[in-house]
Parts: C-alpha cells; structure tokens; sequence
C-alpha cells in the first residue's frame, strides 16, 4: 500500500498559517521555441525569459478575528514563503501580496491572496524527474 500527501503545509517568514483551505502555485520560466531553418523542420533548442512565479491561497477566516494580509506588511521587508507536501517543499522567496479578494457564503467566508515571488526554489532537489535516463 502506498500512502500519498494528503495536506499542505503553508509557512510566512517561520510561522506556519493553520487556516489554508487550498493553494496553487506556479512557477514558469517562459520559454519559446527557437524557430530557425533547419532541414529537419525543428527548432534548435529554446530562449528563456524571466522567471514568473505565482501563489494563490485560500484562507479560512476567523469570526472575531482578521485574517493575514501581506499588503499590510513593511514593503521593504523581505517575506519568503515555504509550502511543504509530502516529500516535497518549495521555498517563494521576495514575495509580494499582488491582489485579495474574499468569498462569503451561508456558513463559510474565505480571504484569497494572489501572490507574486521573484524567485522559487525546490528545497529538496530530488525531483522523481531529475535523474532519468533511457
């Protein structure tokens, strides 16, 4: 029997947020092909542009009491975000609140964060992908 990661685990600055409901992140490094004329019709290789990397989180809120707002914090602090899943944990670091929206519902309101990072690291370095060989 296999056991999978049923949870994730959200860190600001060392603090873990117990209140996370869910949570997305990206990291694209923006390539494009480089298109030139080859015989075989393929592109040679590609051209990489600026890391973009982004992280949604959907925050339950308590009834007396606010919900984390990273909009409000020193805009000269440093904030870093750790995610830990399973095996794997991720490290945003110089990251900044870009948006905040909030949901309410019969029973339920939520406080969502889009979050923007200059830079992710793969804290681990033991992808399952890293080291294939055919």
């Amino acid at each position: 029997m296999k056991l999978f990661a049923d949870r994730l685990f959200f860190i600001v600055n060392g603090f873990e947020v117990a209140e996370v409901e869910s949570l997305d992140f990206s990291a694209n490094k923006n390539l494009t092909p480089v298109d030139t004329m080859t015989r075989n019709k393929k592109s040679l290789g590609f051209r990489g542009g600026n890391l973009a990397v982004t992280c949604n989180v959907v925050l339950a809120v308590e009834a007396d009491k606010a919900q984390i707002n990273l909009a409000l914090a020193d805009p000269t602090a440093d904030i870093s975000i750790g995610v830990e899943m399973g095996g794997d944990s991720f490290l945003f670091t110089e990251v900044a609140q870009n948006e905040i929206s909030g949901t309410g519902t019969v029973g339920n309101a939520t406080k969502s964060l889009a979050l923007l990072a200059l830079d992710f690291t793969d804290e681990n370095g033991r992808s399952r992908l890293a080291d294939l060989g055919l």
